[in-house]
């Protein structure tokens, strides 16, 4: 299961992480997706005491800004495991629509 939003203010992240065996959280660099890991991680320990359950993190990275740089090294401790792999940004896909 891939939680993509807002998974700090939903009220059903819970249930998600309990009908899951992994969980992946794809985070942009910034402060608000940073922030919202920890809310998420509530969610996560409260899951965890019902069911097993593993949750990884997953950049959506802006591979060659200095944010970009700082927020991969923030999510190293955060609490969960990071994946090596990172999503691109897509900017053709955000140009081609506003075209």
């Amino acid at each position: 299961m891939i939680i993509d939003g807002t998974p700090q203010l939903s009220k059903i992240v819970g249930t998600m992480l309990l009908m899951s065996d992994i969980t992946i959280v794809p985070l942009k660099p910034g402060a608000f997706d940073l922030r919202a890991v920890q809310t998420f991680q509530q969610h996560f320990e409260q899951a965890s005491l019902l069911k097993e359950t593993k949750a990884y993190l997953l950049m959506n990275m802006y591979e060659k800004t200095h944010l970009g740089m700082e927020a991969w090294e923030a999510m190293q401790d955060l609490g969960f495991p990071v994946l090596h792999s990172k999503l691109g940004n897509r900017v053709a896909f955000a140009e081609a629509v506003t075209e």
